[in-house]
């Protein structure tokens, strides 16, 4: 794990700390909490520990069950997949150059 710390990242359904591991939306739906959200951090040896790289807030609205609740989490979680991917290569890229003396 050590040669890849802060290189692989993943993505996950809650706003952790809280609902760490498995099923997570359906027990933040269970739990009665008015938000939840997604996390995107750093893998370590643990689980979902890493550090957080991003986190957004959903709101858990009356209206939602479940599925619909699933469905808004997946779609913040291909929008902020992608951002933070590019911001992640933007950066490497940026070290990269620095290190190497190109502007």
């Amino acid at each position: 794990m050590n040669e890849y710390r802060n290189r692989i990242i993943n993505i996950h359904p809650s706003l952790l700390p809280k609902f760490s591991g498995l099923d997570a939306i359906q027990r933040a739906f269970d739990s009665g909490d008015t938000e939840t959200g997604v996390t995107i951090h750093y893998i370590d040896e643990n689980v979902d520990t890493g550090p957080i790289i991003c986190q957004k807030y959903i709101p858990i609205l009356k209206t939602d069950n479940v599925e619909t609740l699933e469905e808004r989490i997946h779609t913040k979680e291909h929008e902020m997949y992608i951002k933070v991917i590019l911001d992640l290569i933007k950066k490497e890229s940026e070290n990269v150059n620095f290190e190497k003396g190109i502007d």
